[in-house]
């Protein structure tokens, strides 16, 4: 069937797409002060060091702390002079506990979030019938709750301090675009991500059209990451658990 042919590209490339992207908008990124989730290891982690080349100051989540302080570490190793990026430890699937994090909100009082990256996301392959409802759940939590939550909280925290020309890049997926069988969970909250960005999109531009806020998805195909690469290995297996980028 044609939708199982998916070519694969590499994160490195697949980031190197973001940026050109944004630069096709103008929105100049470099130096500025990026926030990006699920940065521990696939796109996240790529597009972390692409940004930290353009010196940007980065603010990295993800659950996994110790790849996170790894990452941190070998990029402060590659350009001691260049800005260290912080990162927090957060699980995003329990949105609930975003404004909680004291360290998060520590961090919003005190720097202008230039560019929020929401890449974090998880997976998983069933029909319709064998997909129980707390699957279901999860996927929503993680790939949409959450990044309606955060985008909010940094979405009030640049409008209250009047910046302008901030951009939100919300990492979707084609499946966001065009739904597949054994899918129908991601494919799902990938097109309320979809929808989300359109709606709040033209909200910005009607009500805070001077501070220019740029809403941005992207809708790659399967990429050469650890949740790309299993999606792909397991193509032909059904009921699977949960994977998570």
């Amino acid at each position: 069937m044609i939708w199982l042919i998916a070519v694969s590209i590499s994160c490195c490339c697949c980031s190197l797409i973001i940026l050109r992207l944004l630069c096709r908008k103008r929105i100049h990124i470099d130096g500025k002060t990026v926030l990006i989730t699920g940065a521990s290891s696939g796109l996240g982690e790529a597009l972390a060091r692409h940004l930290f080349n353009k010196q940007c100051q980065l603010i990295l989540l993800a659950r996994r702390i110790d790849r996170l302080e790894n990452l941190r570490q070998e990029l402060s190793n590659l350009h001691p002079t260049y800005p260290i990026p912080k990162v927090i430890q957060i699980d995003l699937s329990n949105y609930e506990k975003i404004t909680s994090s004291t360290i998060l909100m520590n961090i919003l009082e005190h720097e202008s979030i230039d560019c929020l990256i929401n890449n974090a996301g998880i997976s998983q392959r069933s029909s319709v019938l064998d997909t129980s409802i707390d699957i279901v759940n999860d996927i929503f939590r993680l790939n949409y709750f959450s990044l309606v939550t955060l985008t909010k909280l940094i979405l009030t925290n640049i409008i209250e301090k009047k910046q302008k020309n901030s951009t939100i890049v919300n990492i979707s997926s084609l499946q966001g675009l065009i739904a597949v069988p054994d899918r129908s969970s991601y494919s799902a909250s990938k097109h309320a991500v979809q929808a989300f960005s359109d709606s709040l999109r033209m909200e910005l531009k009607e009500q805070y059209a001077e501070q220019n806020i740029n809403v941005c998805v992207i809708s790659p195909s399967y990429i050469r990451t650890e949740l790309g690469q299993q999606a792909l290995n397991r193509m032909n297996n059904k009921n699977e658990k949960l994977i998570e980028d």
